[in-house]
């Protein structure tokens, strides 16, 4: 997509009034890595990004990187992210200072190009905190320690083609329970987006890109 799109999704966002926002990966399209692109590909892929500068929201932005990022380059990106005022994680967090107590925005690698890395990533947060985490891919889910109640991840494109009566052909994910949408383990929680773009071949079908708004409560009191 291009940046002009991009900035109507920014738009869109902003319209929900978001306490946080938060990206998810893959801000770059394609396999090539970035000395083998041309020059105007190359500033398409920062003009896109540095649209993200236009996002707002009272706790900012945070991101974590994806395969294709990491392909393409991931410090470019990186500080295409940061530039545009993003908070970039690789394996490391920041923390939200809010009347109701702190929050913990934990960002681990891309499990396809990187090591997802919990105990690097929750390292010096405060133990009494709520922790979301961040993951490109749904994978590391069955890995997450105790005490982080929620993860957020994207990558499926929730399968981008659903077949009636036969399911998702393609889904780059290993288990393949993690394809799409809410997905509760005990008391942990995961949700899967299925982004704004596609992969491989431009085409959606009964998987139509979405921005996803999440309400965070607390457990209610006890009697």
């Amino acid at each position: 997509m291009n940046a002009a799109r991009v900035g109507r999704v920014v738009a869109r966002v902003n319209s929900l009034r978001p306490d946080l926002v938060v990206l998810l990966g893959d801000y770059v399209g394609g396999h090539a890595a970035e000395a083998d692109v041309s020059p105007g590909t190359q500033q398409e892929v920062l003009g896109g990004i540095a649209t993200f500068a236009a996002l707002n929201a009272r706790y900012g932005a945070a991101a974590v990187i994806g395969n294709h990022d990491s392909w393409y380059n991931r410090q470019s990106v990186t500080t295409a992210l940061q530039d545009a005022g993003v908070a970039a994680l690789w394996n490391r967090h920041i923390v939200i200072r809010r009347s109701g107590g702190a929050v913990v925005i934990a960002g681990i690698a891309d499990a396809w190009t990187g090591d997802p890395d919990f105990a690097a990533a929750l390292d010096g947060a405060p133990a009494d905190a709520d922790t979301i985490v961040l993951s490109h891919s749904p994978d590391p889910f069955d890995e997450m320690p105790a005490g982080p109640a929620l993860m957020l991840a994207a990558h499926t494109h929730c399968g981008q083609v659903t077949i009636p009566f036969f399911g998702r052909p393609l889904l780059p994910v290993r288990n393949k329970a993690y394809a799409c949408g809410l997905i509760w383990r005990s008391d942990r929680a995961l949700y899967v987006t299925g982004g704004i773009g596609t992969s491989i071949v431009p085409v959606r079908f009964l998987n139509p890109p979405e921005i996803v708004l999440v309400t965070v409560r607390g457990e209610p009191p006890r009697p």
